[in-house]
């Protein structure tokens, strides 16, 4: 994230996926997950805003757009593996 990117090699897919077998856990151990909850949420609106293929990591991205902030530091090189991501998608690899 502070490099620019979001590539961390996890969808939003499988995260939302995790996160719920991790509420239904919660549920039926009758624990309560408030924060579980957040987070479930959180990636629901990533998911709509940025689709399902996006990194999960890119959840920080709703925070970057919702207050025109860019979270990046000096130093970190920029890395790109998303564009060959997407070309693998394309090319079913």
């Amino acid at each position: 994230i502070l490099q620019g990117n979001y590539d961390y090699g996890f969808t939003m897919e499988l995260a939302a996926k995790d996160m719920g077998i991790v509420m239904e856990i919660a549920k039926e151990n009758n624990i309560p997950l408030e924060m579980g909850g957040m987070a479930d949420q959180l990636l629901r609106r990533g998911i709509a805003k940025y689709g399902d293929k996006f990194w999960s990591t890119g959840i920080v991205k709703l925070l970057e757009d919702d207050t025109g902030i860019d979270l990046r530091a000096e130093g970190y090189e920029s890395g790109d593996r998303w564009h060959e991501y997407e070309r693998d998608l394309k090319l079913n690899i």
